[in-house]
C-alpha cells in the first residue's frame, strides 16, 4: 500500500485536424516549388525568435489564470505555418494540457507577431513547437 499525497493526472487534449490543416496550407503555398536539402529553418532559429517573446508569453500564462499545482509542468503544443516571407500564416493548438482557450488565443497572437527568418529555399514550412510551463514556488 502507498500512503501520501497524489497529484491528479493532467488531462491532455489533442487536435488532429490542426496538423492536417497546416499540411494543406503548406502544400497550397508551395505549389510548383521544388524542395532542396537545405530547405526551411532550423529549430534553433525558430526557438531564438520565440525566445525573444519570453515576456509576452509569460504574460499570456499569467493572464490566462492557468494555475497548475506547484512544480507541476504543463505543455501546450502549437503547429504553425511560416510563410515564404517569414510571417506566420496560421497557428493552431495540436495538443494541450490547459483548459479553456485564453492561453491558446494569447499565444497564437504572440506567434502571429513574430517575424521569423525567411526559409532558405523560399518555401513555406510547418513547425511543431511545445510551450512548457512550470509554476515555481517561492522557496
Amino acid at each position: 500500500l502507498f500512503f501520501g499525497c497524489t497529484t491528479p493526472a493532467v488531462k491532455t487534449v489533442e487536435n488532429s485536424k490542426c496538423r492536417e490543416e497546416i499540411y494543406q496550407l503548406q502544400a497550397k503555398e508551395n505549389k510548383g516549388l521544388v524542395a532542396s536539402p537545405e530547405a526551411g529553418l532550423r529549430m534553433d532559429e525558430v526557438g531564438a525568435e520565440i525566445e525573444k517573446q519570453r515576456g509576452p508569453i509569460r504574460d499570456c500564462y499569467v493572464n490566462a489564470n492557468s494555475t497548475p499545482t506547484p512544480k507541476e509542468r504543463r505543455e501546450i503544443r502549437f503547429v504553425f505555418l511560416i510563410r515564404k516571407d517569414g510571417s506566420v500564416g496560421r497557428a493552431c493548438v495540436d495538443k494541450t494540457q490547459f483548459e479553456g482557450e485564453g492561453l491558446q488565443t494569447c499565444l497564437a497572437q504572440v506567434l502571429h507577431r513574430i517575424q521569423f527568418p525567411i526559409p532558405r529555399d523560399g518555401r513555406a514550412v510547418w513547425i511543431s513547437f511545445p510551450f512548457d510551463f512550470v509554476k515555481h514556488t517561492g522557496t
